[in-house]
Order: C-alpha cells, then sequence, then structure tokens
C-alpha cells in the first residue's frame, strides 16, 4: 500500500516541491486546495485553531485526493506525535527546535514508541490499520517524515548538531520569526538560512523553508531545498480575490 510515500517524493524531486500551509478548519476549503497543484500540504496544528476532529479530517481529505500532507506540531508532545501517525499524516514538523537532545528524544519516541501506540490504537477501520504490523512498522520506521523546525536565533546556532541527529530526516527553516527577532544581531536573515540550510545538506538531509517571495525560489533550488512553502489557505483565498476583483475592474 502506498502509504508514508512522500519522503521518497522528495528524494526524486527534479526542483523544490511547492507547499501551502492550512490554518483553517474548513473541509469544503481543504477540498479545494487538495485538488490543486500544489505538491504538498503542511496543516499548521501550532497556529491554527484546529483539533483532533479537525486534523484527522484534514488529513483524510488531502489523502483522498492523494496529496502528501505533514502536521507542524503544537509542541513536542509525544501524544502529538502519535495521533500523527495513527490519522495518516506523511510526516510531522517539530516547532521551534533550539535543543539537540530534546530533538533526538522527540524523534527517539516517534521512530518507537509511536509507531506501536499508533498501531495499537488506531481510531477508524482505515485502510492503513489493514496492514499488517510488520509491514506498517517497517514502512513507519522508514518512510514517516520527521523535520525539525529552526525559526529562532539560537536554533539556527544548534543547526549542525540538530541536523546531524540520527533517525531525523531534515530541517525546516522559517523566516518569517527570524526576520523579526529582536536576538539576530544584525545578521541577514537569509544569510542564516542559507548557512543552515547548507549544513543540512552537507548532512544528506532534506529541507523545506517557508519563504512567500517568489524572486527567491531560485536561489533555495540552487542550495538545494526539497520543499518550498510559499504561502497559507488564507493567504491564497485573499490573493486570488484581489485578482479575480482586479480582472473585473480593468
Amino acid at each position: 500500500m502506498d502509504f508514508f510515500r512522500f519522503g521518497e517524493t522528495l528524494r526524486r524531486k527534479p526542483a523544490p516541491l511547492l507547499g501551502i500551509f492550512i490554518k483553517t478548519g474548513s473541509a469544503d476549503v481543504h477540498e479545494v486546495l487538495a485538488g490543486s497543484s500544489a505538491d504538498c500540504f503542511v496543516i499548521d496544528a501550532e497556529n491554527a485553531s484546529l483539533g483532533r476532529a479537525a486534523l484527522s479530517e484534514c488529513v483524510f481529505i488531502a489523502r483522498s485526493r492523494g496529496a502528501p500532507v505533514l502536521i507542524r506540531l503544537p509542541d513536542a508532545s509525544e501524544a502529538e506525535a502519535q495521533h500523527a501517525l495513527m490519522i495518516g499524516a506523511d510526516g510531522v514538523i517539530l516547532p521551534h527546535c533550539r535543543d539537540p537532545a530534546a530533538v533526538a528524544r522527540f524523534v527517539h519516541f516517534t521512530r518507537g514508541a509511536a509507531v506501536q501506540r499508533a498501531y495499537a490504537g488506531v481510531g477508524r477501520s482505515s485502510a492503513r490499520r489493514s496492514m499488517h504490523w510488520p509491514e506498517f512498522s517497517a514502512a513507519a520506521r522508514r518512510d514517516f517524515l520527521v523535520l525539525a523546525q529552526l525559526d529562532e536565533p539560537e536554533g539556527f546556532e544548534a543547526a549542525e548538531d540538530i541536523a546531524a541527529l540520527p533517525g531525523l530526516d531534515g530541517l525546516f527553516l522559517g523566516l518569517l520569526t527570524l526576520q523579526i527577532s529582536e536576538r539576530l544581531g544584525g545578521k541577514d536573515p537569509r544569510t542564516v538560512l542559507h548557512a543552515a540550510l547548507a549544513a543540512a545538506k552537507a548532512r544528506g538531509k532534506r529541507v523545506g523553508i517557508s519563504d512567500p517571495d517568489p524572486a527567491q525560489a531560485q536561489a533555495w533550488a540552487e542550495g538545494g531545498a526539497d520543499l518550498l512553502m510559499i504561502s497559507n489557505d488564507l493567504g491564497a483565498l485573499s490573493l486570488g480575490l484581489e485578482s479575480r476583483l482586479a480582472a473585473f475592474r480593468r
């Protein structure tokens, strides 16, 4: 069965895949987005007001349209990692990472006990649950994507140590939080991101970047970025509406 395959898609990509954050709980919006040409969706459980029922529905809709979906977790909770595995996400992003030891503990749990608990406690009769345990265990441990998000100066200072962690698939680099940080010491945020990108690629890790500026896409591609998050559902809705209105006002 074709589960946990987004990591393989990243490995085979000819250019950075383009993704969109999901911040709303609307099933109708999710269905429209899942039918678009976007390569990936990241449900922003950290910042959006989404409960477990909405998360499960969002993942279900994405999977029904064949769209890969990751979940940016609200924190490093073991329960949240287990739930993401259980409802069918292709992977998770652990937010605001700065301590390599803490990231290592999270990765160890996600590759181990979380897989066992997700299989034993699955909440619906899904196709994934029909997999035999050895098949599920091997696929989840090998292919479930785990990314550590760096978006604050302390996290970027630890980028090399975090990127070197065994079992971690890669880094997710956030620009906005870094741009508004008061602790950056005058450094150019994009220079900091490029350094972390290079550190991750030197260790054979995958890298996702959140940067809505299309002019920067080529620079990230040349640096080896695997996933570029270009907008969120709310922003896309606003831009699309304004573009439509402008077409009639010309």
